[in-house]
């Protein structure tokens, strides 16, 4: 709820219809990292692909990690399927 960056992205995007047509056509397992209260683990994983922070996103495609940066669209999201 404190970043204003993941809440446009939820709104634009992540919470939309179109959005969750295509997660279920494409049988995308979604996963999200709350990072409110500082989680090692997440720390960590940030740290390892040199990001500061967040909002990051990823898609990974065959075992290969692609980040989407801290903006979100539904069309770059396809391009990275």
């Amino acid at each position: 709820k404190w970043c204003l960056t993941c809440q446009v992205n939820k709104k634009l995007v992540i919470n939309t219809d179109d959005f969750r047509k295509l997660a279920k056509e494409k049988k995308i397992n979604l996963i999200r990292a709350d990072w409110t209260k500082k989680d090692n683990d997440i720390t960590l994983f940030l740290q390892e692909n040199n990001l500061a922070g967040v909002p990051a996103y990823f898609i990974i495609k065959n075992k290969e990690l692609k980040f989407l940066g801290e903006t979100l669209s539904l069309q770059k999201i396809k391009d990275n399927l």
